[in-house]
């Protein structure tokens, strides 16, 4: 088979031209999509988030603690919760 070394060059620097004309629009187009992207979702919210978590976390803590001790209040009918968590041998 006989190559022309002149279209394989072409050729090459064809797809050299493309492949760095892609990188330069990546480049250009990830920022602006990033920026898309936080006008749509809003800005990152992990520290918010992460607060709720340990809130969360904090009270169940310690309505775990008071209902161990038989304090705390039945939401549905603010009765008082007693030996909720009783030790159950088997």
């Amino acid at each position: 088979m006989v190559v022309d070394q002149g279209i394989l060059c072409e050729d090459h620097r064809k797809l050299s031209t493309r492949a760095s004309d892609t990188e330069e629009a990546s480049a250009v187009a990830l920022p602006r999509l990033d920026a898309l992207e936080t006008q749509i979702c809003g800005p990152p919210r992990l520290d918010a988030l992460e607060t709720q978590i340990c809130d969360l976390t904090r009270r169940v803590d310690i309505l775990g603690r008071r209902a161990e001790v038989g304090e705390g209040r039945s939401p549905q009918n603010n009765v008082p919760i007693v030996g909720l968590l009783e030790k159950v041998e088997y």
